[in-house]
């Protein structure tokens, strides 16, 4: 596994470092480790599923470590992202980016084992939630997370899946059928020519729902009151 260490004093990254090898040590776990004293060294090298752990100082210099937090859930939204602090006071400021855990500096080794016991269980809820569902894209179908589809747009002849990774998959089948295959619980249909997963709209506006990545799908007119009624309900059903 990778981990990031983004931290600026350099006595708590050498026991960070020193803790989480002797730890990978003892349970026999493989892990590559990269420094970083700045964030802006840690951002510009940052690649969305490059990394399993993200270790995140509260303050790295004159940045709020939640700042970047934010930063990297604009690109990864799988990661797990812990913070270090000397204060559980920050403890609260975590659930914006769904952090991990926080962790009281200096590390310990208890804290070490706490945060891979929380990884692996996250990690093993989201494999028994993954769902794979198969398209026909060009002479081969392809699998895809449905989790990962940002939306779906159509222009007559194809239909576009927008995927978290910034791929585009073009599939020979109508928006309806794309549609049929999708969990309805976080999929819904905004406009006669999209598909939006509810999980990854931003916010909902005037103009249409505002998607990770940037994208704005438009709310059809007629029955649109109903659209937006769907999905106020999917944010009070799964705690938004």
């Amino acid at each position: 596994m990778n981990i990031a260490i983004v931290e600026d004093n350099l006595m708590d990254l050498r026991t960070l470092v020193r803790e989480l090898r002797d730890y990978a040590a003892e349970v026999g776990f493989d892990i590559t480790v990269k420094k970083f004293v700045s964030c802006a060294d840690f951002m510009s090298q940052f690649a969305s599923g490059e990394y399993g752990i993200i270790f995140l100082d509260v303050y790295v210099g004159d940045e709020r470590g939640n700042d970047i937090a934010k930063k990297i859930r604009e690109q990864d939204n799988d990661v797990a992202i812990v913070f270090t602090t000397m204060s559980p006071d920050f403890a609260v400021e975590g659930f914006a980016v769904h952090a991990l855990h926080y962790i009281l500096k200096p590390v310990s080794k208890d804290e070490i084992a706490e945060v891979f016991s929380r990884y692996f269980a996250a990690h093993e809820l989201a494999i028994k939630k993954r769902r794979l569902i198969e398209f026909p894209e060009g002479r081969s179908p392809v699998s895809i997370e449905a989790e990962r589809i940002i939306y779906a747009e159509t222009d007559g002849r194809h239909v576009r899946l927008h995927t978290a990774s910034g791929r585009e998959h073009v599939l020979g089948l109508t928006l309806k059928e794309v549609l049929a295959r999708l969990p309805g619980s976080i999929f819904i249909q905004p406009h006669k020519s999209f598909i939006v997963n509810m999980a990854a709209v931003e916010r909902m506006a005037s103009d249409g729902f505002h998607m990770r990545g940037g994208a704005v799908v438009p709310i059809r007119v007629n029955g649109g009151s109903d659209v937006r009624r769907a999905y106020m309900q999917y944010l009070a059903k799964n705690g938004k």
